[in-house]
């Protein structure tokens, strides 16, 4: 890869990296309810929710919501590369295939 070609990657990247991190950081600003629930914990278990934000009435809105699911196909592959795992497949029991 060219140098510029490389600069211009990692700048990207950076930059993709950053507004991710900071829109899940604004994500756990969002109302839930019960008001005084454990985000993320008592969203995964299902135990409060996110409340709906409006962006646009009636078309869109903004609701916090957490997924407990990951990346890989873990019923083809099992042993999936617990290293590109999200930290929640960590925290999960064993899989089991079919």
């Amino acid at each position: 890869m060219q140098p510029r070609r490389a600069v211009i990657f990692a700048a990207i990247l950076v930059l993709v990296v950053a507004l991710d991190q900071g829109s899940k950081a604004w994500a756990r600003t969002l109302p839930v309810s019960p008001a005084r629930c454990d985000v993320p914990a008592d969203l995964i278990a299902r135990t409060c929710h996110g409340v709906p934000q409006p962006v646009i009435d009636g078309y869109w809105e903004w609701e916090l919501a957490m997924n407990t699911g990951h990346s890989c196909a873990h019923r083809v592959v099992p042993a999936c590369a617990p290293w590109i795992l999200s930290p929640t497949c960590h925290r999960m029991k064993s899989v089991t295939t079919p």
